[in-house]
């Protein structure tokens, strides 16, 4: 990994606790600030299952719940093992200026077309997110530190996933409008990374253990 460490990097963590990719990102972030690894794309689903409120939360969205306040844009979301979350440690800057709405709208053509490229018709709604026959699929949230962007999207993959939606508003909306995809989470991971590569360049997708050894890591159980 050290021969490319400053190469863009995928890498599919499967399914790890919260707090555990959150420390990842942040490292990540920093190392990113110095130059030291290229842009960043974290694949993951997350179990024990948690909520996270962003900036912009308002508490009755989340009464009842016990919640992990971050960094990130927007109000409460839910985050499960029955989701495909990406979180995308990039920089932000384009032509010497940060240019943060550049890669939220990637982010969202991405996932728009990822699910195309498995026969689902996916699009940007009224709200933000990406939206399947009137249902919203897919939540998007990010995060900037300076020139860095931290945090990201997460598609809801099982039905499973909806039970903890309804203990909520989900960004501020009725539970009642989630909805949920079955993808092939192989294609799907590499139909993102495609999808990014014109923008911001190629992105190599390293297994896991790799990855971790690279940051200095121990690996993750089996």
């Amino acid at each position: 990994m050290e021969s490319h460490s400053t190469s863009n990097l995928a890498v599919d963590l499967g399914t790890v606790e919260y707090s555990y990719c959150h420390s990842i990102q942040r490292n990540l972030v920093s190392l990113r600030k110095e130059g030291r690894v290229g842009n960043t794309i974290l694949f993951c689903d997350h179990d024990p299952p948690v909520y996270t409120i962003g900036r912009k939360a308002e508490r009755s969205n989340y009464s009842g719940v016990d919640v992990i306040e971050v960094e990130r844009g927007g109000d409460v979301t839910y985050h499960c093992k029955d989701q495909i979350v990406a979180y995308y440690v990039f920089s932000v800057m384009r032509e010497g200026r940060r240019d943060v709405g550049l890669l939220i709208r990637s982010v969202e053509q991405s996932v728009i077309d990822a699910l195309e490229d498995q026969g689902i018709h996916a699009y940007r709604g009224s709200e933000p997110g990406i939206w399947v026959s009137g249902r919203k699929v897919c939540s998007i949230g990010l995060a900037i530190d300076g020139e860095v962007s931290f945090h990201g999207s997460a598609l809801n993959t099982s039905e499973a996933a909806m039970n903890g939606f309804y203990r909520i508003n989900p960004c501020g909306l009725s539970p009642s409008v989630m909805g949920w995809v079955s993808v092939d989470r192989k294609l799907y991971i590499q139909s993102v990374i495609r999808s990014l590569g014109p923008m911001y360049g190629p992105f190599r997708l390293v297994d896991r253990e790799e990855f971790l050894q690279g940051l200095g890591l121990s690996p993750l159980p089996s």
